[in-house]
């Protein structure tokens, strides 16, 4: 779900998010449920030698995603069609590292084709506590993109 703070320039600038993943849906995951997953793993007993799939709770498309943006907000976020080139050029002009860039740009296909859509039950099960959804997020992060 942090990814999407790369969003807040051109929310402010533009009232917009490019995104070249078209509808693929991805299974964003909350940091703080990653971090209570790594708390569990690492202080309770019973998890020497696993290794834990984490999604959120829900599988979004960007523009499921700037939609509960927008509401959060109270403004209005056009979501613009890009290809992978052109995404690439939009996370430089927003300052991303270049190692990010390269790390994310071969996801894109991915996401396309669905494969980051799955949705997995780990943070319950190793937490006991329902994962973070995407407008709990937004909500806390309201500051970020106004």
């Amino acid at each position: 779900m942090s990814n999407a703070q790369f969003w807040s320039g051109d929310i402010k600038r533009y009232g917009k998010v490019f995104s070249n993943f078209e509808d693929g849906r991805i299974a964003a995951i909350h940091s703080k449920d990653i971090a209570s997953v790594a708390v569990h793993a690492l202080t309770k007993p019973g998890h020497d030698g696993k290794i834990y799939p984490l999604t959120g709770p829900e599988a979004l498309t960007v523009r499921e995603q700037v939609s509960i943006l927008a509401k959060a907000i109270e403004q209005s976020i056009a979501v613009v069609s890009i290809g992978d080139d052109t995404a690439r050029d939009v996370m430089v002009r927003s300052g991303m590292p270049t190692y990010l860039i390269e790390a994310l740009l071969p996801f894109s296909p991915a996401i396309r084709s669905g494969a980051a859509s799955q949705v997995m039950s780990t943070v319950e099960e190793v937490t006991g506590k329902r994962p973070r959804t995407f407008v709990e997020w937004a909500h806390e992060n309201v500051a970020l993109f106004r």
